[in-house]
């Protein structure tokens, strides 16, 4: 069975990692609650803590910076 990827918009992402870093929810609850894998969600967070939202904006293109 193939699954689709699901496809993420910057500001998605940034809402994401801000909840995370703002609020003090573990990532399991996040991922759960936002149907995100952990992996994404921890990359999106270090991206974040690191470039800030141009690094999210980025990441959609060619990776962060």
């Amino acid at each position: 069975m193939v699954t689709k990827r699901s496809v993420f918009e910057p500001e998605s992402k940034e809402s994401v990692a801000r909840e995370y870093l703002e609020t003090g929810c573990s990532m399991r609850e996040l991922c759960a609650k936002h149907d995100v894998n952990i992996s994404s969600v921890s990359r999106w967070v270090n991206i974040y803590r690191k470039y800030g939202k141009e690094g999210l904006i980025k990441l959609g293109i060619k990776g962060p910076f």
